[in-house]
């Protein structure tokens, strides 16, 4: 029930805290992440050399912002959509563990919050392995296990309130379609 009510209905976060979001591939860190959680919606602001995104995940709506403040613009697209998964190892983690089987592991400490462990499985496929805190209503680690070994950890985790006006799109912003 407890992991229903996480990867199932997670609007219904109720904690606010920031952390880093460290995300490796093959054992070398690859990005660091900067992750906003409030209600039922978080924010990562990444940075890949000069580029800068922000997405904003409305778990209640269903919907992912992408926001890039180099050419003042945004686009929106439902939370389940291919290149929304792609960019966001926890919205990825959501998807595949309502569409596939998923499994309790048992109870683990990470990070000093008490988690559920879950598995994501197609059939015999392992998919992901999630810590979830049960405190944070949050995965704070998931392990990808197609692929190049990659992994993903919250780190510095700070509770506390998060300011509103990170999930607003700007006023001088212009919605991109295309």
């Amino acid at each position: 029930a407890v992991v229903f009510l996480i990867v199932g209905i997670s609007s219904a976060w109720a904690a606010e805290f920031s952390a880093d979001m460290l995300e490796e591939k093959a054992g070398k860190r690859t990005q660091k992440s900067r992750l906003y959680v409030k209600d039922a919606q978080y924010r990562l602001t990444t940075e890949e050399g000069e580029l800068k995104l922000y997405l904003i995940v409305d778990e209640g709506s269903g919907t992912t912002t992408v926001l890039s403040p180099e050419h003042k613009e945004y686009r929106q697209v439902e939370n389940n959509f291919f290149h929304s998964m792609s960019g966001n190892p926890v919205q990825s983690f959501y998807y595949h563990a309502e569409k596939y089987d998923r499994r309790e592991l048992g109870r683990d400490t990470f990070k000093g919050f008490e988690c559920t462990k879950v598995r994501a499985q197609a059939g015999e496929r392992e998919l992901y392995t999630a810590w979830i805190s049960e405190e944070l209503g949050f995965p704070l680690k998931i392990l990808f296990h197609l692929g190049d070994g990659m992994s993903m950890e919250l780190d510095n985790i700070k509770q506390g309130p998060v300011d509103q006006s990170l999930f607003a799109i700007p006023n001088s912003y212009t919605l991109r379609k295309d």
